[in-house]
């Protein structure tokens, strides 16, 4: 019960926002990360083995020396979210957000409102999600 209220309570505390808003560090992060993709790995027969895909769900604080962490909570099917931790504070974001990038600036915490979660295999994020056509939230850590 305490998740369903918590989860609902930090809903209202965000802010949505466009790209344009975002500060221009945590706009360049997010570029940076939705290009970013590695080449694929190729064995000695020259058969692609490995492919780029994007993690479920990625963290960056802007503060370097701040590790970020994320790590899911609640149920598989009722109030699943996350906890993104960086230091000593911590936000909790539900599952609901489907392009799970989540960038952190001082005590703020950044990720898009997609509606879609499409990621392709060997492509970076950007190749489903153009940037500049989607709005953000932006959230207080606590």
């Amino acid at each position: 019960m305490f998740a369903i209220f918590s989860l609902q309570l930090l809903a209202a505390e965000k802010k949505g926002i466009t790209y344009k808003d975002l500060p221009l560090d945590v706009r360049n992060k997010f570029e940076n990360v939705y290009h970013y993709k590695t080449p694929p790995v190729v064995n000695a027969e020259g058969d692609t083995v490995d492919w780029y895909s994007p993690p479920l769900a990625e963290c960056y604080n802007l503060k370097k020396d701040c590790k970020c962490n994320v790590e899911s909570k609640g149920g598989v099917i009722t109030n699943p979210y996350f906890v993104i931790t960086s230091c000593g504070k911590e936000s909790e974001i539900s599952w609901e957000i489907l392009q799970r990038v989540f960038i952190i600036k001082n005590d703020s915490i950044y990720f898009p409102n997609a509606k879609n979660a499409a990621t392709t295999t060997g492509e970076s994020r950007a190749f489903n999600i153009k940037l500049d056509t989607i709005n953000f939230y932006v959230q207080k850590m606590n």
